[in-house]
């Protein structure tokens, strides 16, 4: 690959910028999940999404709410 250069500055910021999309995507779907398994009777899975959110971003209120909310439903 004659030629070929890596600016590693733009690469990382580049990476940076989808893994933060990622994430953000992830914690959404989560979420929902949370949310949706809530609502049909599934706490306890519930718990577990809540509990990767919070895994993903602990100081987040979101995870922590839907998190008390599946167990208060047990």
């Amino acid at each position: 690959m004659a030629g070929f250069e890596l600016d590693a500055d733009s690469f990382n910021a580049w990476l940076d910028l989808h893994r933060s999309e990622q994430q953000r995507l992830v914690l959404r779907a989560l979420h929902r999940a949370a949310e949706q398994l809530c609502a049909h009777g599934q706490p306890l899975l519930a718990a577990a999404a809540a509990e990767r959110m919070i895994a993903l971003e602990p100081l987040a209120d979101a995870g922590h709410q839907r998190l008390m909310q599946a167990r208060a439903l047990l």
